[in-house]
């Protein structure tokens, strides 16, 4: 599974700080933007495994920069740059700040901007050895490395694949071009979205596949019986709810490997029988 080799990243290229610009920034849509970002020093790019994040210094105008770490969504085909897909993220109540790394991200970078940055780093990434029938499940923004996931994945030759992705709707979906693009070339990849609340637009247009969220129900529908090999990304609660659902239907533990898009926190792993 991801990361099964600990890497001593501190001695590694990628855990030093090197200046970047943007080269290109893209609106996926009101809340959710792409950057572009290559070395000013080309031998400063480093090549990654599909679900690695990069270390962003956001710098404030009191006190000592932030660090921020993005997924990089970028297919690692793509040599000398990365991308990263970015939310931005509201402020939790209204007496405090909208988030620091995403507001800066989002009003004060464009392209030709510079960053200090560091990466790629990180031991959630795709098993590029195994040839188990993959399941990459995502909540919100947190489909980001497994995008890179998937075009790493959609190589390996006859492998079956399982894209399933929930969000609020339309207006909330990053990369559904892409994602949708990649699942067409290959037809061994099947491309499931879940909106919980979908608008009239999105019905008219056909941009989803369910309503609702990813429950038992789903993805007993989307996936018979078989050895899967499952990796999870996303805000807590998607996470825990998705885990005890794969865990009810017999997947074992050593065959989920997750990465929480948000504050880090740890998955309650009680014992879970088949139902």
């Amino acid at each position: 599974m991801a990361g099964s080799e600990p890497i001593d990243q501190a001695a590694t290229p990628a855990a030093r700080f090197r200046r970047f610009r943007v080269v290109e920034k893209h609106r996926d849509n009101d809340l959710i933007s792409s950057f572009v970002l290559a070395p000013e020093d080309p031998a400063d790019w480093c090549t990654f495994h599909p679900g690695q994040f990069l270390s962003i210094k956001i710098p404030r105008t009191e006190g000592r920069p932030v660090l921020r770490n993005y997924s990089v969504s970028s297919d690692p085909a793509i040599r000398g740059s990365y991308r990263i897909t970015v939310k931005r993220e509201a402020a939790p109540q209204a007496d405090l700040p909208d988030g620091i790394g995403s507001s800066y991200l989002h009003d004060q970078i464009e392209v030709g901007s510079t960053l200090d940055m560091a990466g790629p780093r990180g031991h959630f990434y795709l098993d590029e050895t195994s040839t188990r029938p993959l399941v990459l499940l995502s909540g919100g923004v947190g489909l980001t490395p497994m995008v890179a996931m998937l075009h790493v994945a959609a190589r390996q030759t006859g492998r079956k694949i399982w894209f399933i992705h929930a969000c609020r709707n339309g207006e909330h979906q990053a990369l559904a071009d892409e994602v949708k693009a990649v699942a067409t070339q290959h037809p061994t990849i099947v491309s499931h979205t879940v909106y919980q609340s979908p608008t009239a637009t999105d019905r008219i247009a056909g941009r989803f596949n369910s309503e609702g969220f990813i429950d038992r129900e789903c993805l007993q529908a989307l996936l018979p019986p078989d050895d899967y090999e499952c990796y999870l990304c996303g805000p807590p609660a998607f996470m825990q709810a998705v885990y005890d659902t794969l865990r009810g239907l017999g997947i074992p533990d050593e065959r989920i490997a997750y990465e929480f898009f948000g504050p880090a926190t740890v998955l309650n792993k009680t014992p879970t029988e088949p139902l």
